[in-house]
């Protein structure tokens, strides 16, 4: 299947921001049922009901809760196909080979599967206003289906717990990944 690592942050702000700038109405609140119509196909939605019995009608609805979108597969009979990661990773943050603007850039890197058994992902982001670098991919990751993300919030089970092992070898592996694309970078600049 396919995948993909976003900053859900930007992610989200980004699709807000284009759709205001394209006419949609935000309506903030915690959505309790879809409203829909009956149509020859089935059903059209309408709107939504939302926690304070209010209803807002809409055109177009979007849900974006990321891997919980898929509790829509309650509301309706159409199927959500996200599934969550539960997983170990790691921030750099502070003196870091990340500057502002590069944190704010999109950009990632995926790399295969090296000898620590990580197949790190690296993101430059911005944490708390300072850039900083987002690594995941450390290994040992449990996928959490849309049945049990429809069910409850996934609660962390006893071999959830932060793994120390795997952030000590994603660490060696981003260590030895920024080692030798500085080295690389000094022999591209030696006379």
């Amino acid at each position: 299947g396919r995948s993909a690592q976003v900053n859900p942050s930007e992610l989200t702000n980004a699709l807000l921001e284009s759709a205001v700038e394209n006419g949609a109405e935000v309506v903030g609140g915690a959505v309790k049922e879809l409203c829909t119509q009956p149509d020859k196909d089935g059903a059209v939605l309408t709107g939504v009901r939302l926690s304070d019995r209010s209803v807002t009608h809409a055109d177009s609805v979007v849900i974006p809760a990321g891997c919980w979108s898929a509790r829509v597969e309650d509301w309706c009979d159409h199927p959500c196909p996200v599934e969550g990661v539960w997983s170990t990773f790691l921030t750099a943050a502070g003196p870091t080979p990340v500057s502002r603007n590069a944190a704010a850039t999109p950009a990632a890197l995926f790399c295969k599967e090296d000898s620590n058994g990580c197949h790190l992902e690296v993101m430059p982001r911005v944490l708390s206003t300072k850039p900083a670098l987002y690594v995941s991919g450390c290994g040992s990751s449990r996928v959490i289906s849309p049945k049990d993300l429809r069910v409850n919030t996934p609660h962390p089970l006893e071999t959830d717990v932060p793994d120390a092992m795997r952030a000590t070898a994603a660490n060696r592996s981003l260590k030895t990944l920024l080692r030798s694309e500085k080295d690389q970078l000094e022999e591209q600049h030696a006379p």
